[in-house]
């Protein structure tokens, strides 16, 4: 199993930071690899949605389970295969004054073990890219220009 974690503080409060996340339609625009994002159904707090990636070359289609919890997670999980399992979790924790802190993990096992050691050896960048294009994001849509 591949795991990746990563946290940073920001200066956008968590609700900023909860909605930019869950705006899931808007992935192709900014995070890499994400090629399509269809909504398959959406209730309250609840998406279930198609997503259509690449990753080393490999293209990555795949359905996956969301759960909004606003203002403070985020929990995307699949429920279709390429991966044996895919969970995804983002948490935003306020600060008093002073934005919030994004919490990301990221667990995914793939159904064969030699494509986790591939993925593996990789997914640390690709998840640091991945949080870096959230934080850009952020920058584009709540700075303030002058």
């Amino acid at each position: 199993m591949i795991i990746f974690n990563a946290e940073e503080h920001v200066p956008y409060t968590a609700k900023q930071m909860f909605d930019l996340v869950s705006d899931i339609e808007k992935y192709p625009e900014f995070v890499p690899g994400c090629r399509h994002v269809s909504i398959l159904w959406r209730e309250e707090s609840r998406v279930e949605a198609r997503m259509q990636s690449t990753f080393m070359g490999f293209s990555i289609d795949f359905t996956s389970k969301i759960i909004l919890e606003a203002p403070s997670s985020i929990e995307i999980s699949n429920i279709s295969q390429p991966f044996r399992r895919f969970f995804a979790h983002w948490s935003f924790e306020p600060r008093e004054n002073d934005g919030c802190i994004v919490s990301y993990k990221m667990e995914i096992e793939t159904p064969m073990a030699f494509m986790d050691s591939i993925f593996s050896s990789l997914q640390g960048i690709s998840g640091r890219r991945t949080v870096a294009a959230f934080m850009e994001r952020a920058k584009t849509l709540y700075d303030i220009k002058s």
